[in-house]
């Protein structure tokens, strides 16, 4: 039924074949229109279109860093792959969207304040902190 066909690249002009197997392929596929490129130029397209340009921007619902193919334009939310893959369960489930990100913010609001807690533990100053005031019992501290 397919007999192998030549076309001409259009971004090299050069000849390749549309082979029988690759057309009864496309057939299967649903696809309507032959290859307009050679497969030199088809690779070399796609290692292009993997190479897209990043865009970094802060999480809407838990404020972290997060990296985006896509310029943000500031009138719709962006978030980070975490937070986007669960608000997208959350609609796939029928969940309510507004609750799952305020559960986000939530949880990012603790961490912050953990991290927070903790670099204030941390800190030299209270490393060499005055002990004369704390109590002990029995040569324990209470």
């Amino acid at each position: 039924m397919y007999e192998d066909k030549t076309l001409i690249c259009k971004d090299c002009g050069s000849e390749f074949i549309f082979t029988a197997g690759e057309q009864e392929f496309y057939a299967e596929q649903g696809f309507e229109n032959e290859p307009k490129r050679c497969k030199a130029c088809r690779d070399a397209r796609k290692a292009v279109d993997y190479k897209r340009q990043m865009f970094t921007t802060v999480c809407d619902a838990c404020s972290e860093t997060a990296t985006v193919p896509f310029e943000p334009s500031g009138d719709r939310p962006v978030y980070c792959s975490a937070c986007f893959e669960e608000i997208n369960n959350a609609k796939v489930n029928g969940e309510d969207v507004d609750e799952v990100i305020a559960r986000i913010k939530q949880r990012a609001e603790q961490k912050r304040l953990q991290q927070e807690l903790m670099s204030q533990q941390l800190e030299p100053q209270s490393m060499t902190a005055n002990i004369s005031n704390v109590p002990v019992t029995a040569g324990r501290e209470i």
